[in-house]
């Protein structure tokens, strides 16, 4: 598809119509600009993503982000991984991060959320 400004999006999916591969490139199909590619996991596809792989122009190692879930599936850990170096993440955009690798004054440092366990924060609406 076409976007607004001239680039193209594409995004391919797989036999469960998961996208499988999204990019955005200067030509249909192409993936010169940004190239996202997900994994669900082989056997045990419950449509949770297994891991991310960001690729950008400008960067020579892409970043690898994998996933990890809880029996609830909820999301329990993320790793991302790039040229051998390992950090946690907290959510973020590739866009962030390319401009980051390209200039330290774009360091950006994801608040840590604290969330009691021994009490709920519901409040019912008074009507």
């Amino acid at each position: 598809m076409q976007l607004g400004n001239g680039r193209w999006e594409s995004t391919q999916f797989n036999s469960r119509l998961q996208p499988t591969q999204i990019a955005v490139g200067t030509t249909q199909n192409a993936t010169d600009l940004l190239k996202l590619n997900y994994s669900y996991g082989t056997t045990d596809n419950n449509g949770n993503v297994r891991s991310q792989k960001i690729t950008v122009p400008g960067i020579t190692h892409p970043f690898m982000q994998t996933y990890s879930y809880d029996a609830l599936n909820r999301l329990e850990s993320a790793v991302e991984t790039q040229n051998l170096s390992q950090r946690e993440i907290g959510v973020r955009s590739a866009i962030l991060r390319y401009y980051r690798s390209r200039d330290p004054r774009f360091e950006y440092h994801a608040p840590r959320p604290r969330i009691p366990l021994d009490r709920s924060h519901y409040v019912p609406s008074k009507k």
